[in-house]
């Protein structure tokens, strides 16, 4: 079960193009990742191309004004919001964080199948994930403070959403967490 393939197919084909439309039928997560990253050893444009340029701060993905196109800034920030979700305490651990931190409804609404998920603002992401790490995605990103505050608070609560697609976090918690760390751990090998 891939439950990030959704998101992660959607952010890797904005932001490489349309080169990963023959990998969506290749296993899910893991075909898609598959095939970005173990058909980058001749070209230097899918997601290991992307991400490596990107976090090393040398991104070819920039828009008219010198910074980084939306699609390429949420790719480099998807490891940072995994990694978070991750050094949480998985799924239920990152959940209680965000409770805890006053927006229990706006993590009940990204569970909830029946619901829209309600947005988070740049201060609630620099609550959550700390002015370090913020500086740090800024630095690695080359993006302003606001622009991967902005990205962050656009991706955690869809990869919440589509890491709890029934709607109940005890049925996909194990499958989720797993996923996380299969991801992170693929990622690795490309950075």
């Amino acid at each position: 079960m891939s439950l990030l393939n959704g998101i992660i197919t959607q952010v890797i084909t904005n932001a490489v193009g349309n080169n990963t439309a023959n990998t969506q039928n290749q296993g899910g997560l893991g075909g898609i990742l598959g095939s970005v990253l173990g058909g980058q050893s001749q070209q230097n444009s899918g997601l290991g191309g992307v991400l490596g340029s990107v976090l090393g701060g040398q991104s070819q993905s920039q828009n008219q004004s010198g910074g980084l196109d939306k699609s390429t800034l949420l790719l480099a920030l998807l490891p940072i919001v995994l990694g978070f979700i991750q050094s949480s305490g998985g799924l239920s651990g990152v959940l209680d964080k965000i409770k805890g931190s006053g927006l229990g409804n706006q993590a009940q609404s990204w569970v909830n199948i029946d619901t829209n998920n309600d947005g988070i603002d740049a201060g609630d992401v620099i609550r959550l994930f700390g002015q370090d790490t913020i500086n740090n995605a800024c630095q690695q990103t080359g993006a302003s403070q606001n622009q991967v505050c902005q990205g962050i608070a656009e991706l955690l609560p869809q990869v919440v959403n589509d890491l709890t697609p029934t709607g109940n976090l005890n049925d996909s918690e194990q499958a989720a967490n797993q996923e996380i760390s299969d991801i992170l751990t693929q990622l690795q090998k490309v950075l």
